[in-house]
């Protein structure tokens, strides 16, 4: 199987496992996107894992013996392979894979901050804005005081989707879902009202142009 997955450029063959036991270590510790499940494995079926399998990863089981293609759909296997494995019917399963990866990618709900006391899960739409303090981040949050994240504005702008938090500025990232209103006070300079936010932002005239060019996007 490993010779012909490689003939796919997209497709990282992250590892290969002999038993079920085997298979639980990697599971556990790789979280694949896809799998190929052999039926026939020492001491216990490929059946014996689906509890081991997270929702996010996909199954393609692969076997000699069509008779178990009905218990592999059972347990809502994404394909079933019989070998010896075609090249085309290879192809086939990966693209219904390649669909399935994209359609069914989990939704980013919370953000995890680590102040200096303990982990906080904060929900991603409670969040108004992020502002930079020296090598730390002030989260400006719905409903609660502002929470000091331990990793500087940069950092948190890589582990948030770039749809819903914007960068406006060196200093401040925004959740457009909060926008409120834009006030322009001149050309260098404007106040930003966030929903839930009682405090106005003071925008400097490159954050005042990124902002009106995004309202203007969003219209």
């Amino acid at each position: 199987m490993a010779i012909l997955l490689r003939a796919h450029a997209d497709i990282e063959i992250i590892g290969e496992v002999g038993s079920v036991a085997e298979a639980r270590v990697s599971l556990a510790e790789e979280q694949p996107d896809l799998i190929f499940l052999d039926v026939e494995m020492p001491k216990a079926d490929g059946f014996a894992l689906k509890d081991s399998i997270a929702d996010e990863t996909r199954t393609i089981f692969v076997t000699a013996y069509a008779e178990y293609a009905a218990q592999a759909f059972d347990v809502q296997a994404l394909d079933y392979l019989l070998k010896p494995v075609r090249p085309a019917r290879l192809a086939e399963a990966l693209d219904r894979a390649r669909t399935a990866c994209q359609s069914k990618a989990p939704l980013q709900t919370s953000i995890i901050l680590r102040d200096q006391k303990k982990d906080i899960v904060v929900a991603l739409e409670n969040i108004l804005a992020l502002e930079a303090e020296g090598d730390y981040t002030r989260f400006l949050l719905q409903g609660r005081a502002p929470l000091l994240g331990t990793q500087n504005l940069g950092a948190y702008q890589q582990e948030l989707p770039e749809a819903q938090f914007v960068r406006v500025s060196r200093s401040l990232i925004v959740n457009v879902e909060r926008i409120d209103s834009l006030d322009v006070l001149s050309r260098d300079s404007s106040e930003l009202h966030l929903k839930g936010l009682d405090q106005v932002i003071l925008l400097k005239r490159a954050g005042t142009q990124v902002l009106r060019a995004l309202l203007k996007e969003l219209s």
